[in-house]
């Protein structure tokens, strides 16, 4: 009985990493110089840090030393609520892929991981973490295309993600600011 039961644990665990493997894997050969930038958040799972956040961006930037961080800022309810900005230190684990970065914020750190990517142009990126609780659709304008949007969807739903809970996040005042 025991030997079944053990068999059976092993079964699950396996299956259990197959599984997350599955979801996000990382894009190979992400070029951190390209990925720098202000990205707009166009949509994303839903999760306690960041309800009912609108205008959300993140900035990837280096600073003087080489380093890089990451800068996301966003407002409560709307561009006129309060604004909370984090800024996280940045370590690539692989210097020759950056789709897999670690951001560290105050005394705890996320993995941060590329699993889609315009990898010509670098216009629109699907990001997740370490767990499937976590997934965006970023933009470089607060504004996308509906094909883009829809190729992204579909690249979650294929790596197990529950693309039926994502939620968009308003842009509306920095469409506004864009378009003029």
């Amino acid at each position: 009985m025991v030997k079944r039961h053990s068999v059976f644990l092993l079964f699950l665990f396996v299956t259990a990493l197959v599984w997350a493997e599955e979801r996000g894997e990382v894009v190979e050969g992400v070029d951190l110089r390209q990925f720098e930038g202000t990205w707009y958040e166009i949509a994303r799972l839903p999760n306690k840090h960041q309800k009912g956040m609108v205008e959300v961006t993140s900035t990837l930037k280096r600073t003087k030393d080489g380093k890089y961080v990451l800068i996301t800022s966003g407002y409560k309810g709307s561009r006129g609520g309060k604004k909370t900005t984090i800024k996280g230190e940045v370590r690539v684990k692989d210097p020759e892929n950056a789709g897999e970065m670690k951001i560290k914020m105050f005394v705890f750190s996320i993995d941060y991981r590329v699993i889609d990517l315009d990898r010509d142009n670098y216009r629109y990126a699907l990001i997740t973490t370490d767990s499937d609780k976590f997934l965006w659709i970023l933009s470089r304008s607060p504004e996308m295309k509906q094909a883009e949007f829809d190729m992204l969807v579909d690249s979650a739903r294929r790596q197990g993600f529950d693309v039926d809970r994502l939620e968009l996040v308003s842009q509306e005042s920095n469409s506004a600011i864009a378009g003029r």
